[in-house]
This record gives C-alpha cells, structure tokens and sequence, in this order.
C-alpha cells in the first residue's frame, strides 16, 4: 500500500512539472508573438513575408496546443488563449474567416467559464475577446456585427471598471474599447455616435 501511494504521489508530481513545464514554454510563445505584431520593423512592407513566416511558425504551435487539450476540462482558459491568438495572427495574415471563427469559439469558451467562475479576470478575456472579434468584423465588413460585440465589451468592462475602481488595465482596456467602437462607427457613416464614443 505504501509503495502504491508513493508511486501515485510521483505520479502526480511528473504531471505538476508537465503541466508547469507546459504553461512556461506557452507563455514563451505568446511573449514571442506580441514581440512580433508590435515590433515597428516587421511592420514595413519589405518585411512582411518574414512576418508572415514567424506568426506562421507560432501558429502551428497554437493549433497542435488546441489539437492536443480541445477535450480537456482543466485547460479551458488556456485553450480560450490559444484560440484568441490564433484569432490574433490569423487577422494579421490575411485569413479573416480563420480568424473570426477563431475569436467566435473564444468568446463561447469564454462565456461558459465566467458563468462557471466569474472572476474579473475571467471577465476581462472575455471582454477582449469580444473588441477582438468585433475589430475583425469590421475588418470583413460587418460593422454592425461589430458594433454589437463592441458594445458586448464595453458593458462587462464598465462593470469591472465600477467594481474595481482602482484597477487601471479596466480603466484602460475600457478607453480602448470605446476608441474601437468609434472607429466602427465611422465606418458606417455615424459621425455623431462616433465622436460621443472617442470623447
């Protein structure tokens, strides 16, 4: 009996280190591909096709991730991560279906963990999600579509922003989704909604 616990306890252990192990090299990706999207060199368009090769190369990281933990109750959150950066990259290599079917399944996954656990961080990548899809949206051409996300977004973050008032990233992601939602309205010729929402 005692060597069986112990075998289970070591057991155990392996699985803590894969499952810490596992989570440090995501977090290296997704370090890597926000050094990508925001770094201003690959942003001229002589480096695209490199650009468009480094996202590619995390892509497929993404993709065998959600492969490999899509049935695995205890991934969720990171699998609604993966999800949303798939979204991510796909919008920024030109494969606009990819990446609103991606943010769609994001924001779902989302939602049935707030309900189960409603954090404010929780709430928070739910919220951004929706600006993601949303921009996409209007990306694509539906603006309103969009329009109704972003309100989605602003809603749940006016609520953290009320609930925790000392918080700045609320207060900011708030202002972001609002700049957004301008930036829709503008596209579809509503000047006036527009302005209200960039003051």
């Amino acid at each position: 009996l005692a060597a069986e616990t112990h075998a289970k306890e070591a057991e155990s252990r392996a699985r803590e280190a894969e499952t810490a192990a596992e989570n440090e090299a995501r977090a290296a990706i997704d370090r890597y591909v926000d050094t990508v999207l925001e770094a201003d060199l690959l942003k001229d368009e002589r480096f695209q096709p490199l650009r468009t090769k480094l996202l590619g190369d995390a892509l497929r990281y993404y993709q065998i991730f959600i492969e490999a933990h899509e049935h695995d109750p205890g991934q969720r959150r990171e699998l609604a991560g993966a999800l949303q950066r798939v979204g991510s990259i796909s919008a920024r290599t030109a494969s606009l279906s990819d990446a609103l079917s991606s943010f769609a399944k994001a924001a779902e996954m989302f939602e049935r963990i707030v309900a189960e656990n409603p954090t404010p961080e929780h709430y928070s990548d739910l919220a951004q999600t929706y600006n993601d899809l949303a921009l996409t949206e209007g990306a694509f051409g539906r603006q309103e579509a969009g329009r109704g996300n972003l309100l989605r977004a602003i809603e749940i973050e006016e609520r953290l922003v009320a609930q925790n008032p000392t918080v700045a990233k609320f207060r900011g992601d708030l202002a972001k989704h609002y700049f957004n939602l301008g930036w829709l309205q503008r596209a579809c010729h509503d000047s006036a909604a527009a302005g209200s929402s960039y003051r």
